[in-house]
């Protein structure tokens, strides 16, 4: 098992670079800091940055990893840590694509990843562990709660994750040792990641129930029937949450009391889950179509065709919108009218959400590749 040792605390970053019983220390100035922490990005899960920034065009590096990857990675600090189906969490270096090392477990398969201050958290699927809190300073587990196999992100708030489970129970864990808080509980599965907007908790459930807890009690404020199950991972901007919904439908709600705002029925169920910006809405279908809709009437301003299935979030960074499709193919399109800017094709299948930094987008396939493009 390798290891690798971060320090987020200081002035100065050190990256292990493990070879065997060796290591090569190098130190890397601690600026501004701008990471891709979380899957979504931010606690309302809206999958978009403001910046501008031009058209990612040159593919600058790729690494092989030593599984299929259907995990969306998490960078700061200049490190990529990225989840595998080989059973490991990998550490890649940001900019050049080098393997920094790795960390294995037994018996689960990384979910998601969340960066809090030194640790970092993965969520987990397999017969052992929901939850694992892994010391980036260290290089060694600090906790672990065995809580069910778990398809959802973990949200963190102030001293307080936020999960959910294969058996359909919700937890608030207490972040120093993941000890239960309150539990949720209902008899579907929850395959849906959690948003967070003041004071408020909000998630799906397959059996097509839509809730929003009190963060701090988990009481329940208020629920909403979709007719379809609910994968789709919500996303939330001024008073209104969207997801989708296996019936095909994009959801609109007021996030203050669940009604229906509006709704948008596509031709095909939806696992993608939405990026929202100011005004819009951006989610793929299973019909091969990438929307955007527009936030509040509800109608769809374009839509662009892959060759497959949309499971992929996308990412919205300034003016364009970047995803994968079950095709193989990362895409980029300009936001304002859907014109595809960029296209490149891997060899297996996209699932996962782009994410940006530092001017550059990481994607994963599960060819097991990591790549990196940018200028």
């Amino acid at each position: 098992m390798k290891k690798i040792g971060l320090s987020f605390g200081g002035l100065i970053f050190c990256l292990f670079l493990f070879c065997s019983h060796s290591f090569v220390l190098k130190g890397v100035e601690s600026t501004s800091d701008p990471a891709w922490r979380s899957f979504r990005g931010d606690l309302r899960n809206s999958g978009y940055l403001r910046q501008e920034i031009p058209i990612p065009d040159k593919l600058l590096w790729k690494i092989k990893l030593d599984g299929r990857i259907n995990c969306t990675p998490v960078v700061a600090k200049d490190v990529v840590f990225i989840g595998s189906l080989d059973k490991k969490i990998y550490f890649v270096d940001a900019h050049t694509g080098q393997k920094l090392g790795d960390f294995s477990f037994k018996k689960v398969y990384p979910s998601f990843l969340i960066l809090n201050d030194d640790f970092l958290y993965l969520s987990s699927e397999g017969e052992k562990g929901t939850i694992f809190c892994y010391d980036i300073v260290k290089g060694k587990l600090d906790w672990q709660k065995d809580l069910g196999s778990s398809k959802s992100s973990p949200l963190i708030r102030d001293d307080r994750i936020f999960l959910g489970t294969e058996i359909g129970r919700f937890y608030a864990l207490n972040i120093n040792g993941g000890d239960p808080v309150w539990q949720f509980e209902r008899k579907g599965k929850i395959l849906s990641s959690p948003a967070y907007s003041e004071g408020l908790i909000f998630l799906g459930l397959d059996d097509g129930w839509f809730y929003a807890l009190v963060e701090k009690t988990g009481g329940v404020r208020w629920k909403f029937k979709a007719d379809g199950g609910i994968v789709s991972t919500p996303a939330i901007e001024d008073d209104k949450v969207l997801f989708g919904s296996l019936d095909g439908t994009v959801y609109c709600l007021d996030k203050n009391d669940g009604e229906l705002i509006w709704k948008l029925e596509a031709s095909g169920s939806i696992y993608s889950s939405p990026a929202v910006t100011e005004s819009s809405v951006f989610i793929g279908s299973n019909n091969g179509f990438l929307y955007k809709i527009n936030l509040f009437s509800g109608e769809a301003d374009w839509k662009f065709e892959t060759f497959s299935p949309i499971h992929s979030p996308p990412l919205v960074v300034g003016d364009k919108v970047f995803f994968g499709s079950l095709d193989g193919r990362f895409y980029v399109l300009e936001s304002v009218t859907g014109k595809l800017l960029r296209t490149y094709q891997t060899s297996g299948m996209i699932t996962s959400s782009p994410v940006f930094y530092k001017g550059k987008i990481y994607v994963t396939s599960e060819d097991g590749y990591l790549y990196c493009f940018g200028q």
